[in-house]
């Protein structure tokens, strides 16, 4: 049985406000400004989920309950939220689903969103201040992406999977958590 438009819509919404919610409220902020968050988590399980386009539109909405909330347009920023719901969606939708591949396609968002952020950080702030902020910025995402590919990896075994949400869509060598 092939899910509706509207329940795979209603899925990228909930993920979407989880996500803006995450960022908003749940994040540690140091006295330099630098972020540590974990908003990503429900954009990369939209992605895997629904697809790379209900992704994308997750990601979008999720940095637009950002933005309306923090006064600040639409810049390379909401790409780079955009990208944590595409890129996941693109390499992981419907596929063979592993922790080492997850942290692959963690990685390689986790670059793509990277230097888009870069850019943007070098256009407000100068590019010498956006080089002069990198380690800081790298040694932050180093801490996070073990964190995030650990917790989008087991709350898909734990939560997708149980939930039968994806009952009826075509998974190749789908195996329970226990046996990987």
């Amino acid at each position: 049985m092939e899910k509706t438009h509207m329940q795979r819509l209603v899925l990228a919404s909930m993920l979407a406000s989880l996500s803006g919610v995450i960022k908003i409220m749940f994040q540690v902020t140091t006295l330099s400004d630098y972020r540590f968050s974990l908003y990503e988590i429900p954009l990369i399980i939209a992605g895997i989920v629904l697809g790379p386009g209900f992704g994308a539109v997750s990601g979008f909405a999720s940095d637009w309950i950002y933005s309306t909330n923090f006064g600040y347009g639409f810049n390379l920023m909401t790409v780079s939220s955009v990208m944590w719901g595409f890129i996941p969606g693109l390499l992981l939708h419907r596929r063979h689903f592993s922790l080492l591949r997850t942290m692959i396609v963690i990685i390689i968002t986790a670059i793509v969103s990277f230097s888009i952020n870069s850019v943007q950080l070098g256009l407000w702030f100068g590019w010498l201040a956006m080089l002069g902020n990198v380690p800081i910025r790298l040694g932050i995402l180093i801490i996070s992406l073990p964190i995030q590919g650990y917790l989008v990896h087991h709350m898909y075994h734990r939560v997708v999977i149980p939930s039968g949400y994806l009952e009826g869509i075509e998974m190749r060598k789908h195996k329970p958590i226990e046996e990987q």
